[in-house]
């Protein structure tokens, strides 16, 4: 559910992973980019293969929280009262279903600079962006909402903002209903993707043919 812009206010001093915990999704970069930063917690919440390593790299680190797996509704507090949701992923993400959440939840997102994780987050409006693997990158992103409320509200808002332009269900039926509506057009001109498709092929093998 879309939370009011006000309870942006809620926010609290800590900055959440949420997902898998596995070397390709760039846990091991956000265990390290925390052991630089002293102004903010880190909160863990995800299992994986990698759970009990990476839980024994950060057992002397007095700012990380592994909350284990959650769901539901306790996972959408978290979320809420996020400063930022981290995904600092190191492989192609497509369309991360964590991100749409987190900024339907008014918590604005710091994600890797890779895949389709650009599209989804405006950098410096919604969130912020980072090279994948990059640890000082994403240690600066995250000590900057950490140390500046207002910047977390504010771009919370931005993101709340957009998903409400972008991933709302209404959105999504007026999209589809206009690829099906251009579909149907071309169909009844007798234009189809095939047609295209074969009609570019055969002017590509005329032209061969003439030269």
């Amino acid at each position: 559910a879309t939370r009011l812009v006000d309870e942006l206010q809620t926010k609290e001093d800590y900055c959440l992973y949420l997902g898998r915990l596995s070397a390709e999704k760039g846990i091991n970069t956000l265990i390290n980019a925390a052991r630089e930063l002293t102004s903010c917690r880190i909160k863990i919440a995800g299992s994986g293969p990698q759970e009990g390593e990476i839980r024994a790299a950060a057992s002397s680190m007095e700012n990380m929280d592994f909350l284990g797996y959650v769901s539901g509704e306790q996972k959408n507090e978290q979320v809420a009262r996020a400063r930022a949701l981290v995904v600092p992923s190191e492989w192609y993400e497509n369309f991360p279903v964590s991100i749409v959440e987190s900024m339907s939840l008014g918590t604005p997102v710091i994600a890797s600079r890779i895949g389709g994780l650009p599209e989804m987050v405006d950098d410096g409006h919604s969130g912020m962006l980072f090279d994948a693997g990059n640890m000082s990158e994403l240690s600066a992103c995250i000590d900057k909402f950490c140390t500046d409320l207002q910047l977390a509200v504010t771009m919370g808002r931005n993101a709340l903002q957009y998903a409400q332009d972008h991933f709302a269900l209404g959105q999504h039926a007026a999209r589809l209903e206009q690829i099906y509506g251009t579909t149907l057009e071309n169909y009844n001109k007798g234009i189809s993707w095939v047609d295209r498709k074969y009609s570019r092929i055969a002017l590509c093998k005329d032209s061969a043919l003439q030269t």
